[in-house]
């Protein structure tokens, strides 16, 4: 009898405190069912960002306050598209997309037992510069841009190569940031270009960017295709002056990088060129003294990487936003790797260079430097 008072009484309580809020939703609905079993999500974040993975713990007790380790948790959230759990690590929560979600953690044997928290899912966007130099033209001058990780399946096409592999897609989960992959096609969809497709010819508006399973590849940019002009002609990228060893997928992308995609007529023998300017500001019949350094061997531990002269060059010279001109007579850089310039009438000028070699497998010369990020010259009158 007194058995029977005292659980009425605690009902009562139970539901008093129900109403007024007391007690969470998962404890209260532990002791409505005769359970006293409680669950709590401990230590999530309030925020994190798309490509992040963080894995959510929660903890179980029983009426005494004692951890219940063995019992078995479900999780869940109320928008699987914007993120979702992995059915092989418990726990283990993977970003899709920004937006809001709700994480809810359940007891297996009874998933009235809950608890459930609001998770922020921000963008993860890296800004980075860009550049894109064609085999005798910029296509895509040097620029700041942001890329976000997002899913770059849809702008990918099939490996050529026999070394292709089964692909299962290059999704936001395959990723903890941003890469380069990301950066390149972002940047040439932007300036309007497609994947090719298996019916369509090269062209100055597709791209082609096979997907080999285990790995990516830019095969073509704009019409310049691998193997165009030699058996090592290609796209190749660098970060920072170095060429990465891994693929563009597998390099992550940090705020500040400064890339060049280039194509190479001799691959990795194409020198990698800067070029600089005593002066920047002259008058009228002032003499500038330009200078051409290169480095043909590049690689991602940084070897190697040594400037020197680049001899034999022609001198570019962009105004007026027309296309690059050589002057006439052609100036040629020495082997200092200098040529003298004298303007004589005042403007904005873009020096660059280019530079031709024999080329035996080719039938002709081909442009054997990638041509360098250019100075700027502004010429007063006197």
């Amino acid at each position: 009898m007194k058995s029977r008072v005292w659980k009425s009484i605690f009902s009562l309580l139970l539901t008093i405190s129900m109403v007024l809020g007391l007690l969470p939703s998962s404890m209260a609905a532990a002791e409505a069912n005769g359970n006293s079993h409680t669950i709590t999500i401990q230590h999530a974040p309030s925020v994190i960002k798309v490509g992040d993975k963080p894995v959510l713990q929660a903890r179980v007790l029983d009426a005494n306050g004692d951890e219940l380790s063995e019992e078995a948790v479900v999780w869940s959230t109320d928008n699987p598209e914007c993120a979702a759990f992995t059915p092989q690590h418990p726990g283990k929560l993977l970003t899709l997309k920004e937006g809001t979600i709700s994480v809810t953690a359940s007891l297996e044997s009874n998933q009235t037992i809950r608890d459930t928290i609001d998770i922020k899912v921000e963008p993860n966007i890296k800004e980075v510069y860009m550049r894109i130099e064609g085999y005798d033209r910029t296509i895509f001058p040097r620029t700041k841009v942001q890329i976000p990780l997002y899913d770059i399946s849809a702008d990918l096409g099939k490996a050529s190569g026999s070394s292709s592999g089964t692909s299962n897609g290059w999704s936001v989960d395959k990723f903890n940031n941003p890469t380069n992959a990301h950066a390149i096609v972002k940047v040439l969809r932007d300036l309007g270009m497609s994947q090719i497709k298996d019916n369509e010819e090269d062209a100055p508006d597709k791209f082609d960017f096979q997907d080999y399973g285990w790995g990516l590849y830019i095969a073509m940019i704009g019409g310049d295709r691998e193997f165009d002009h030699s058996g090592m002609s290609g796209w190749m990228y660098a970060v920072n002056d170095t060429l990465p060893s891994v693929g563009s997928q597998g390099r992550d992308l940090e705020d500040g990088d400064d890339i060049v995609w280039y194509y190479g007529a001799f691959g990795f023998d194409n020198v990698y060129t800067k070029i600089s300017a005593n002066k920047t500001h002259v008058q009228m019949g002032e003499e500038v003294r330009m200078k051409l350094t290169g480095a043909s061997s590049m690689d991602g531990l940084g070897n190697d990487k040594v400037f020197l002269p680049v001899s034999n060059a022609t001198i570019l010279i962009k105004e007026g936003g027309a296309e690059y001109k050589g002057k006439e007579p052609a100036v040629i850089t020495d082997e200092k790797g200098e040529a003298t310039l004298v303007f004589n009438k005042p403007g904005t000028y873009e020096i660059s260079a280019v530079r031709y070699r024999a080329n035996e497998s080719y039938g002709e010369e081909t442009i054997d430097i990638v041509r360098p990020y250019p100075v700027t010259i502004t010429v007063a009158s006197p």
